[in-house]
């Protein structure tokens, strides 16, 4: 197989489970038929018999859609199952002496974390792309020594002689500028979520701000279980005529009311919006949560964090409207925590992702039994 970079590439790494490879295979297929334009073989503590096993099984389920299998940081594997690519992290080997073993038609690539590393990257002619690693912070790599952001991984690109694919922490949230292709391949993903029953919390960042981000998001829509926004971007969403201010609107959620309560009769999706009263809608069921801070409205991105909240929430309670209910005054409760200690910004940040890792649960209860009663 050719060792050629096409413009645009979506790679896919595995993270197979120890038993049932039947339904991971379909879902490896399933990816292939979607779109993905390269596979990479890392399942790190398994054994070399494990791996040979996994690897000619996804080769077999590969091969028609001409989809190449990569190695990651496993020469010796390479070379036994004859697979397409091999990826080097910066403790794997030289990429030259690879080349030399590998033959001219393999691919490499090479995991860079550092300027220095992509320097020297730039001065190796038997590399085939470089990855960026890592862009977000990802709970799979443990040690990163650089988070590149999308900023840095714009200055990578620019620096690079060699292709670049960007990996860490990369979901529907954080999928940056948008095109065509961009769009294409985040509609893809949802499908795939779909596909495998997991539920997918979708967050319209920016919707009503541009046309482009409010048709996507409309899009993804359909392939969401729950959909978390602020009132500007609920609304967007159920009139593309709407225009927002971008993701940090100071519309009241109580202006979208009628907006989420009108998607959730055409969608049945859960519709949470975030604002001084947070609002759960569902077909089943409707909740107000009134925990929370002023604070927390100056501190970007607490919205996009409630999300992956709200995700660890629907991962153990299938009921998609409590979950978010749940995670919402979790969230808050958190937020009103670490505000006892600090008051500004910066600092009240750090300590309310202290609160998130080891929140205070009887000054939760005392919270909840005095607010309880106040409205009884």
């Amino acid at each position: 197989m050719s060792n050629s970079f096409h413009q645009r590439q979506l790679h896919l790494i595995t993270a197979c489970p120890d038993d049932n490879h039947d339904e991971y295979l379909k879902f490896i297929e399933l990816s292939a038929k979607s779109g993905i334009t390269h596979l990479q073989l890392r399942q790190k503590n398994w054994s070399t018999s494990s791996l040979l096993s996994l690897g000619r099984e996804l080769q077999a389920v590969l091969q028609p859609y001409s989809v190449p299998l990569i190695i990651n940081d496993n020469l010796h594997l390479a070379i036994k199952l004859d697979a397409d690519g091999l990826h080097l992290g910066q403790k794997d080997g030289d990429p030259d002496a690879v080349r030399a073993i590998l033959g001219a038609n393999k691919i490499i690539g090479a995991s860079i974390e550092n300027s220095t590393q992509l320097e020297q990257a730039n001065l190796s002619r038997s590399i085939n792309y470089v990855a960026a690693s890592a862009v977000f912070p990802s709970k799979s790599k443990r040690n990163i020594e650089h988070i590149w952001g999308l900023d840095g991984l714009a200055k990578f690109c620019q620096m690079s002689y060699h292709p670049v694919i960007a990996i860490g922490g990369i979901n529907l949230n954080n999928i940056g500028t948008l095109n065509a292709e961009f769009s294409h391949r985040a509609v893809d993903a949802g499908k795939l979520m779909q596909q495998q029953n997991k539920c997918v919390v979708l967050d319209p960042v920016g919707a009503g701000a541009t046309r482009s981000r409010t048709r996507l998001a409309q899009e993804l829509l359909p392939l969401a279980n729950i959909i978390r926004g602020n009132a500007s971007e609920i609304m967007a969403l159920n009139s593309s005529s709407f225009s927002s201010y971008g993701v940090e609107s100071s519309i009241e959620s109580l202006s979208a009311m009628l907006s989420a309560q009108n998607i959730v009769k055409q969608t049945q999706k859960t519709i949470v919006v975030s604002g001084k009263i947070d609002l759960v809608y569902a077909p089943h069921a409707n909740y107000q949560n009134k925990f929370g801070i002023e604070l927390m409205t100056k501190v970007t991105g607490m919205g996009c964090c409630l999300n992956a909240v709200i995700a660890g929430f629907a991962a153990v309670c299938k009921d998609c409207a409590l979950a978010s209910y749940l995670a919402v005054v979790y969230y808050t409760l958190c937020a009103e925590q670490a505000a006892r200690d600090e008051s500004s910004p910066a600092s009240f940040k750090a300590r309310f992702i202290d609160c998130i890792y080891q929140p205070d649960w009887l000054w939760f209860e005392t919270q909840i039994s005095q607010s309880f009663a106040k409205e009884v």
